[in-house]
C-alpha cells in the first residue's frame, strides 16, 4: 500500500510538470494563430485562376470558430479585403460542421471545429500579382466558457509571388474543402453587420488605467502555479468552519477503532479508515471536475446566492440534530452507537469524506479566486489536474496517516467521553449554521430561524413518531409528512418576491469620462454569446443586488455589451487588460484611475468584499 501510494504521488507530480510549461496565456493575445500560404493552380483543370492563397484560422486547443453563415445563434467568421491592388479578388468561405451552438443547445450553428478552417481568396488568371494585398479578419474565437471577439489587419505580398515555385492547388488535401466553398453571402446576419474597416483602428492608448486584481497573489497563468495554489488551498479547508466540523466527527471515527482486538487490527482498520475518507474526498473532485468540464459551471456556484447559502444551513442543522439523538440518519452516521445492522464503516468513511468537499466549496473563495478563474478557461484535463490537486492537498493528512499507521498511538482512548464529544461536535455543527447564517442578507434571518425550528420539528417527528413495531405504511407515512412539512415551510417562507431593479446605463465614451472621478461605478461587460455573464447577471449582479449597492455606495451601473462588434467597448476591455469576458471594474470616485477588477467567475461575497474594499 505505502509503496502504491508513492507510485501515485510520483506520477501525478509527473504529469503535472509535463502540462506546465505549455499551457501559458498572456491576457494581451488572441489565442489563436493565422498563417498564409499560396498555391499554384494547374489552369488545364482550373482555367480561371492561377493562383489560391489560403488564410488558415488556427485557435489554441480546445477553441473554435464559427462559420461565415453560422445560422441563427452564432456569430460570423467574416474576411473583408481592405486593400486590394487587382480590384478584382474575391473571398471564399468553407461550410462549417452543423451541430448544437454549445451557448444555446437549443439551436444549430454552423462552426468550424478545433481545426485549421482555411478562407480561400483565388487569383483570376488575367489579373497582375503586384501590389500589397490587405484584409481585415473578424471573427469570435470561444472555447466553453468564454468567448473572445477577434479583429485583426493582416496583409499579404502579392510581389513576391513565383507560381513556377510554388505546389499545385489541386494536389493538395483541402482541394475538397475548396471545391465546397462559396463566396461571402449578403448580409448573413444583418443586425450583426461588421463595422467598415476604416472604423476598425482601435486606440489602445486612450485608456490608461493601473489595474488592480481582487485577488494579486492568486492571479495565474501557468498550470504549474494553479496545481500549487490548489494544493496549498486544499489542505487549508481541512481547518475552514465550513470543514472542521465534519474533521472532527471524522477524528470520533478513528477513536472508535481502538476497541476492536490486537495492534495490527487497530492499525489496518485505521488505515483503511483513512484511505476511504481521502478516497471519498478525491472522488467528489474528480466528479466536480467532469461536472465543471461538461456544463462550464464555475465552482462554488451554488453558493452564490443566499438562499443556496440558507439551504447548506438547514442541512447543517440537520446533521447536528442527528447528534443529540433526535432521529438517525440512513447514509451518513455521524453517531457512533448507533445499532444499525447495515453499518458500514468503510461506506461511512467514503460519505463523511465526500460531505467535508462538498462542505468546503462555500469557505474555498477567498482561497481559490484567481486560481479558478484562470483553471476554467483551460481543457477539461487542465481543470481535471488542478482540482485533483485541491483534492490531493485536502486529502493529504489522512493519506499520511494511511501510510504511516503507527499514529494511531498518538490517539487517546475511547471511553465515556466519547459521547461528550459527540454532543460537543453537534454544537459545533450548529455554530457552523450561525456562520452560514451570517453570510445571508438581515431580511432572511428570522425566516431562517423559523425554518430552523421547523426541521426541528420534522426531526423529532422522523426520530420519535416512529419505531420497528409499527408497520411500514404508517412509520413511512410519518417520515414523508415531516419532509412535507419541511418542503410546504420553505415555499411559504421563501416565495419569490418582486424586485425593483436598477437600470443599466449603457456605455458611451464621453458621457463615461465625465463620470469618472466623480461617481462611483461598477462597470460590467457582456454579451449575447457568453455565457458565464449571463450567469452572473442572474445569480450575483441580481436586481435586489443592484439596488441595495445602489443606495449603500451610491453607485452607477455600467454595462458594455460586445454582442455586436463595440469598438469602444473594446478599447475599454483592452485598457483594463484583458481580451476576454466576463470583466467586472469597479472605479471609485476617489481613486478612478486605479479600478479594481474581477475576472472572469466570482461569487456574491467576493463582489461584496470588493465594493466594500474599494468604496467605503
Amino acid at each position: 500500500m505505502n509503496k502504491f501510494l508513492i507510485q501515485v504521488t510520483v506520477t501525478f507530480f509527473a504529469v503535472l510538470l509535463f502540462f506546465s510549461s505549455g499551457f501559458t496565456q498572456d491576457s494581451r493575445d488572441f489565442p489563436m494563430q493565422s498563417q498564409w500560404e499560396a498555391f499554384a493552380v494547374d489552369e488545364d483543370r482550373t482555367p480561371e485562376y492561377q493562383a489560391m492563397l489560403l488564410l488558415w484560422i488556427i485557435p489554441d486547443e480546445g477553441l473554435y470558430t464559427y462559420a461565415h453563415d453560422p445560422g441563427p445563434a452564432g456569430f460570423p467568421t467574416v474576411l473583408s479585403i481592405k486593400e486590394d491592388p487587382t480590384e478584382r479578388l474575391e473571398v471564399f468561405y468553407p461550410p462549417g460542421e452543423m451541430q448544437p451552438d454549445p451557448f444555446d443547445p437549443s439551436t444549430s450553428s454552423e462552426i468550424y471545429p478545433e481545426e485549421r478552417p482555411p478562407i480561400f481568396i483565388p487569383i483570376p488568371a488575367d489579373v497582375s500579382l503586384q501590389g500589397t494585398l490587405t484584409i481585415e479578419l473578424s471573427l469570435l474565437l470561444c472555447s466553453d466558457r468564454n468567448c473572445w471577439p477577434v479583429h485583426k489587419e493582416l496583409s499579404f505580398d502579392l510581389d513576391g509571388l513565383d507560381l513556377g515555385a510554388l505546389d499545385t492547388a489541386q494536389e493538395q488535401d483541402w482541394w475538397s474543402k475548396w471545391q465546397d466553398a462559396g463566396p461571402a453571402t449578403q448580409d448573413p446576419i444583418p443586425e450583426m453587420a461588421f463595422p467598415s474597416p476604416d472604423d476598425m483602428a482601435v486606440d489602445d492608448t486612450r485608456w490608461d488605467f493601473e489595474v488592480r486584481s481582487l485577488t494579486p497573489g492568486l492571479e495565474v497563468d501557468t498550470l504549474a502555479r494553479a496545481a500549487l495554489l490548489a494544493m496549498i488551498a486544499g489542505f487549508i479547508l481541512n481547518f475552514t468552519p465550513c470543514v472542521l466540523p465534519v474533521i472532527s466527527l471524522k477524528l470520533r471515527g478513528m477513536l472508535s477503532l481502538e476497541e476492536g482486538s490486537g495492534v495490527d487490527a487497530q492499525k489496518r482498520a485505521f488505515r483503511k479508515h483513512n484511505i476511504f475518507f481521502a478516497l471519498g474526498m478525491l472522488i467528489f473532485f474528480s466528479v466536480l471536475a467532469v461536472v465543471l468540464s461538461l456544463t462550464g459551471m464555475a465552482w462554488g456556484q451554488l453558493f452564490q446566492s443566499p438562499g443556496a447559502i440558507l439551504i447548506l444551513g438547514c442541512i447543517i442543522f440537520a446533521l447536528s440534530l442527528s447528534l443529540f439523538g433526535l432521529y438517525d440518519l440512513p447514509v451518513i452516521d455521524l453517531k457512533s452507537k448507533t445499532q444499525d445492522p447495515w453499518k458500514n464503516p468503510s461506506a461511512e468513511a467514503l460519505s463523511t469524506g465526500m460531505l467535508a468537499t462538498f462542505l468546503a466549496t462555500p469557505c474555498s473563495g477567498p482561497f481559490l479566486g484567481g486560481v479558478l478563474a484562470w483553471t476554467l478557461t483551460q481543457p477539461p484535463i487542465i481543470i481535471g489536474i488542478v482540482l485533483w490537486s485541491m483534492g490531493l492537498g485536502m486529502a493529504l493528512p489522512y493519506l499520511l496517516m494511511a501510510v504511516f499507521p503507527f499514529m494511531l498511538r498518538f490517539l487517546p482512548r475511547p471511553g465515556p467521553w466519547t459521547m461528550y464529544l459527540e454532543k460537543i461536535l453537534g454544537f459545533f455543527l450548529a455554530a457552523t449554521c450561525v456562520y452560514l447564517l451570517s453570510l445571508i442578507p438581515e431580511d432572511m434571518f428570522v425566516k431562517a430561524l423559523i425554518m430552523f425550528l421547523v426541521i426541528a420539528f420534522a426531526a423529532w417527528m422522523w426520530g420519535h413518531w416512529t419505531d420497528l413495531t409499527q408497520s411500514n405504511l404508517r412509520r413511512r407515512s410519518i417520515r414523508l409528512s415531516a419532509l412535507v412539512l419541511v418542503g410546504l415551510a420553505a415555499f411559504m417562507l421563501f416565495r419569490p418576491a418582486p424586485e425593483h431593479p436598477v437600470a443599466w446605463t449603457p456605455f458611451e465614451e464621453q458621457q463615461f469620462e465625465e463620470m469618472l472621478g466623480r461617481e462611483n461605478i461598477l462597470l460590467e461587460f457582456t454579451a449575447d454569446w457568453c455565457p458565464n455573464c449571463k450567469f452572473l447577471e442572474q445569480t450575483v449582479l441580481t436586481p435586489g443586488f443592484m439596488a441595495e449597492n445602489a443606495q449603500r455606495y451610491n453607485l452607477r451601473f455600467v454595462r458594455i455589451d460586445l454582442t455586436q462588434p463595440n469598438l469602444p467597448g473594446e478599447e475599454m476591455l483592452r485598457a483594463l487588460d484583458s481580451q476576454s469576458i466576463p470583466l467586472v471594474a469597479i472605479f471609485s470616485r476617489d481613486n478612478p484611475e486605479s479600478p479594481l477588477i474581477l475576472r472572469d467567475m466570482f461569487t456574491r461575497g467576493q463582489i461584496d468584499r470588493a465594493l466594500e474594499q474599494e468604496l467605503n
